[in-house]
């Protein structure tokens, strides 16, 4: 056989070869869904599905699955799995105009969720307002899964038994929550529960308003016997205030582990966060079972007109940087800034100022506790109790305009550690824990979720109005407006971006012709 003809059927075969043994690589379909669809259709943009559960029968893992504009009563679950580099896609086709309404769709027993993500991987849902579960049902639950992403979504309204929430992650890792506000009704506004771990909550906003929870604990964000996850960014406010919140126990940020026989709740992080106007304390860690909660960190928080700044008990090792506790009021002898309670060992403050405070500024009682570099001024009772300032502190006024800023102008401006401003400043995001460029305000869509938060039915729905309607919601004021002007001073023209009023027609011109 010539030799041209040999090497010509040699790569032939090869070619062959190669078809048979390198994996083909398929392209993901695009469904759609509509109020209007059915599932007799395609589910093409023209001829869309009708159901969840029929258009999930038909995807693939990595599909992508878009929702028309409008209401559905229809649980979501049941979507496949995607793979890394490849999730699997649910999306509004227009942001915040799918309308997921859970009235009557939902068992009266059960433990599932309206959007309901049970022992899946790489999903992706975004730009769904998703509410009214009911009794015994999350809103917005993730279990049992890893790597689920939610972006631009409301959850809100859950069930009534003690243990529903509008948002619950549990006994999964790898998740990113951001952009997202969780409210109404339920125990925990944002319940990350037992195992939850490797866990994002970025821009997330929630606000207790109801529940029927007797000598429950209840919170804004709960972090439940869960480990090294972070809250970036976030906002807890305008709560309602529960009858019998001091010994249910009430926080705004709530740290907690129970009992022993749970894994631990340790490794916690905290950036930018935010509780506002709140009958209880901005944020508590605590255990039942010590030592089996520690390691928490805390940078740039705040927590303004609330009933105790930040409450430490019978917790180890957490750390408290660069935070503000302002205006604890309520109680003489309990609104402290910060509290140290019973047990509490090796806890760290520095480059933090508490202000305006009904009792102590720094209270330890019995507990250890490190403070340096920090401020305190003007609390009723006094700056500290039961422990001093090791080094580095101030007690001048730090003539504080915005709860979230230390001025250029003040002595608190560069005056920590290591030339570190004395208080918080959260300006700009952070990302994966790492402070970034890019500018936090305004918030981003605080027009949606001010029309969800303070929509007259759903505040009708869950007792909120006249004298007990939410602050926020009595204003016209934009999310952004409301917090940097929470302590009488008008937001920076930078931060808000007023708009200039339309200039006076000039007075007294003539009109001159040639």
């Amino acid at each position: 056989m010539d030799r041209k003809i040999a090497k010509q059927i040699f790569l032939f075969v090869i070619i062959i070869l190669s078809g048979i043994f390198i994996p083909r690589i398929t392209s993901a379909a695009t469904y759609y869904i509509s109020p209007a669809g059915s599932n007799s259709n395609p589910g093409t943009e023209s001829q869309p599905f009708a159901t969840f559960s029929y258009a999930f029968s038909k995807m693939s893992g990595g599909d992508t699955l878009y929702i028309a504009d409008g209401v559905y009563h229809q649980q979501i679950t049941g979507m496949p799995s995607g793979s890394p580099g490849n999730y699997t896609k649910i999306y509004a086709v227009n942001d915040h105009k799918v309308d997921i309404d859970g009235q009557g769709v939902l068992p009266s027993s059960g433990w599932q969720a309206l959007l309901y993500i049970n022992g899946k991987s790489y999903v992706e849902i975004k730009g769904l307002k998703v509410h009214n579960s009911s009794y015994s049902n999350d809103v917005c639950e993730i279990e049992n899964s890893n790597n689920v992403i939610f972006r631009v979504m409301g959850c809100w309204q859950a069930g009534d038994y003690k243990h529903d929430n509008p948002v619950k992650i549990s006994n999964s890792s790898n998740m990113l929550l951001e952009d997202v506000w969780a409210f109404g009704r339920g125990r925990y506004s944002v319940h990350m529960a037992t195992d939850a771990t490797n866990v994002i909550l970025r821009r997330v906003v929630t606000r207790w308003d109801d529940g029927a929870y007797s000598s429950e604990p209840i919170a804004g964000f709960s972090v439940y016997k869960a480990y090294n996850n972070i809250l970036e960014n976030t906002i807890t406010f305008d709560h309602a205030n529960h009858p019998d919140w001091f010994t249910a126990g009430h926080q705004g940020y709530y740290v907690i582990s129970w009992n022993t026989s749970y894994p631990e709740s340790r490794e916690n992080k905290f950036y930018g966060s935010i509780a506002l106007n709140l009958p209880v304390s901005g944020f508590s860690v605590e255990t039942n079972a010590q030592p089996d909660i520690d390691n928490h960190y805390f940078k740039d928080c705040v927590s303004v007109d609330t009933y105790r700044g930040f409450n430490l008990l019978k917790a180890n090792t957490s750390t408290v940087e660069q935070c503000s506790f302002i205006n604890s009021s309520g109680s003489s002898s309990g609104s402290h800034g910060l509290f140290n309670g019973v047990n509490s060992t090796n806890a760290s403050v520095k480059n933090s100022l508490v202000i305006g405070n009904a009792a102590y500024g720094f209270n330890n009682n019995g507990g250890g506790i490190s403070i340096s570099h920090s401020g305190a001024y003007n609390n009723t009772n006094g700056n500290y109790s039961g422990t001093s300032c090791a080094t580095g502190c101030r007690t001048d006024n730090p003539q504080l305009k915005y709860p979230v800023r230390i001025e250029s102008t003040s002595t608190y401006k560069g005056a920590g550690e290591n030339g570190m401003d004395i208080g918080a400043n959260i300006i700009n995001r952070y990302e994966n824990g790492v402070l970034t460029s890019k500018a936090l305000w305004p918030w981003p869509y605080e027009d949606w979720i001010k029309e969800d938060m303070c929509d007259s039915a759903t505040l009708e729905s869950i007792g909120r109005t006249g004298a007990s309607t939410p602050k926020w919601c009595t204003t016209n004021k934009t999310l952004t407006q409301y917090i940097w002007e929470y302590l009488g001073t008008q937001c920076p023209e930078d931060i808000c971006k007023y708009s200039d009023p339309a200039p006076s027609p000039p007075l007294n011109l003539k009109i001159i012709t040639q």
